[in-house]
């Protein structure tokens, strides 16, 4: 991995970019806590030719949703999902 400059996006810090696809982008990022904790997460992220693509977005909630329910040690679990 290239040591980067971390880059924000909304609450998140962008660490290192873990996986991409052709249309989001898994990257490691800090989650900034109202007390000033942070938790390192990984955020998914739609890639800006995607972002006008109603039908694919709106899989990406149902995706958001479905997952948000579901634990299990082998799952990442969401924590959140919204739009930045």
């Amino acid at each position: 991995m290239t040591a980067r400059r971390a880059r924000t996006f909304g609450r998140y810090k962008l660490l290192d970019r873990i996986a991409s696809g052709g249309m989001a982008e898994v990257h490691r990022a800090w989650r900034s806590a109202e007390d000033g904790s942070r938790d390192v997460v990984a955020l998914k992220v739609v890639l800006p030719h995607c972002n006008s693509d109603q039908d694919f977005l709106e899989m990406m909630r149902d995706e958001a949703r479905i997952t948000s329910v579901l634990r299990h040690p082998h799952i990442a679990r969401t924590f959140e999902w919204g739009e930045v």
